[in-house]
């Protein structure tokens, strides 16, 4: 499955897949590309925490970065289109909480993820970028984040909490992982 990621994320994608093989699923979703939609399902991850005792602190990480991604999904792999579909996996949430949200919108820009630089914040208010904060709080709060696309799905895979547990070895998965 994971065959054509490139070598500089196996470590992250070695986290998460060992995550992944020690437990099924907690919650699998599937769901239209809307806001509606979007809301409904990070409100059914939240509950499904709750459920299975997560800590609160890791949840809210969680809340944080799966509102970001899923909000970008639907403002940009599907710009153009308003029929598309979004998987999510939730994995967790011990030792770590792993997701893995795949869709059929258009691929990242440049077949990768954005790098989470932030940008340049003015002096005054008046020239406040619009975007660019939310890759860096995406990046910020994970330990992994995998991106490929493959069969005309994008696929990002995201470890939140302790990957050195995840995995069995530790490593800065978040400073190599495949942007």
């Amino acid at each position: 499955m994971w065959g054509d990621i490139p070598s500089d994320s196996d470590h992250c994608i070695q986290s998460i897949r060992a995550l992944k093989e020690r437990q099924a699923p907690v919650l699998e979703l599937e769901f239209a590309s809307t806001n509606l939609a979007v809301r409904d399902a990070l409100q059914r991850v939240h509950d499904r925490l709750l459920a299975l005792g997560a800590d609160a602190h890791l949840s809210d990480h969680v809340q944080i970065v799966l509102g970001e991604l899923l909000n970008n999904v639907v403002e940009h792999a599907f710009a153009e289109s308003s029929s598309g579909r979004i998987e999510l996996e939730l994995f967790g949430p011990k030792p770590a909480i792993a997701l893995c949200v795949r869709d059929n919108g258009a691929p990242m820009p440049g077949g990768k993820i954005p790098d989470g630089k932030l940008p340049e914040i003015p002096d005054d208010m008046k020239g406040l970028p619009e975007g660019g904060f939310g890759w860096n709080l995406i990046r910020t709060l994970c330990d992994c984040v995998c991106y490929r696309r493959t069969g005309g799905l994008n696929e990002i895979s995201l470890l939140v909490g302790n990957e050195e547990e995840a995995a069995g070895v530790p490593s800065p998965c978040n400073e190599g992982a495949s942007p």
